[in-house]
């Protein structure tokens, strides 16, 4: 009983790294990501994938010659 417990908390843990990479890569703060993806991990992964990238990560792209 208690080791499937852990293994689902061990699961959601591992699972909240979708989202937060994601929104990393887009140039959001991984451990707002990682805490909201904890908190509701099915909306977080749509969210993540749908929001844009910030001002500051598409300058960053512009200034290294990659397509963004």
């Amino acid at each position: 009983m208690i080791w499937s417990r852990l293994i689902v908390v061990f699961l959601l843990l591992g699972l909240a790294f979708i989202p937060a990479t994601i929104a990393k890569k887009k140039g959001r703060r991984f451990w707002v990501w990682y805490t909201y993806g904890l908190c509701i991990l099915v909306v977080a992964i749509p969210h993540a994938l749908l929001i844009g990238k910030t001002k500051e990560q598409k300058a960053r792209e512009a200034g290294t010659g990659k397509d963004g």
